[in-house]
């Protein structure tokens, strides 16, 4: 009777260790590189005010229109050879077009944000995406190699025309290397 019941439970336990074992349906394999050292963002780049000035509402008079193109640039410095990246934009979005920027709290303008051009001024850079990958610096290069991405900021109307007020927005970026 001892051995059934040993018999019994040998069964049942191996039977929920089969329960219990999955057969693989795929691989997936994860690469990368980490980077003894990264570009160092120039200083001047770090924290800067891109003034877009005063607009006259009748420029935003449209749903998706944009006035006051400003270029600026976020210049890296000290790369190492061989690297490729892109910026990505983060900050509040706004409500009717979450690819732009929304106006901070306590603005006054309606029905516009800001937008974020890539260096061909056509391009819209979505909050929160990655722009355009670039060559920072080729594999033949030495090190101290600077490279400079180049943007515009635009306001864009959403929701209708826009509607007169100060219109203020903040960003925040990241490089990110390939």
């Amino acid at each position: 009777m001892f051995k059934r019941k040993a018999l019994a439970c040998l069964i049942l336990s191996s039977s929920a260790v089969s329960l219990n074992s999955y057969a693989a349906d795929g691989i997936i394999n994860f690469t990368g590189n980490i980077t003894a050292t990264a570009c160092t963002v120039n200083k001047d780049s770090n924290n800067q005010t891109v003034t877009l000035g005063t607009v006259n509402q009748s420029a935003l008079a449209a749903e998706g229109v944009t006035a006051a193109a400003k270029l600026f640039t976020i210049d890296l410095e000290d790369c190492p050879a061989g690297l490729t990246g892109h910026i990505r934009f983060d900050g509040n979005v706004n409500e009717a077009d979450p690819r732009i920027l929304a106006v901070n709290p306590g603005q006054t303008a309606t029905n516009v944000g800001v937008a974020i051009f890539d260096r061909d001024n056509l391009t819209l850079v979505p909050i929160g995406e990655a722009s355009k990958d670039y060559v920072i610096s080729d594999a033949a290069a030495t090190t101290n190699t600077e490279y400079t991405f180049t943007y515009y900021a635009k306001y864009m109307a959403v929701g209708g025309a826009a509607g007169p007020g100060s219109a203020n927005a903040t960003a925040t970026f990241t490089v990110v290397y390939n």
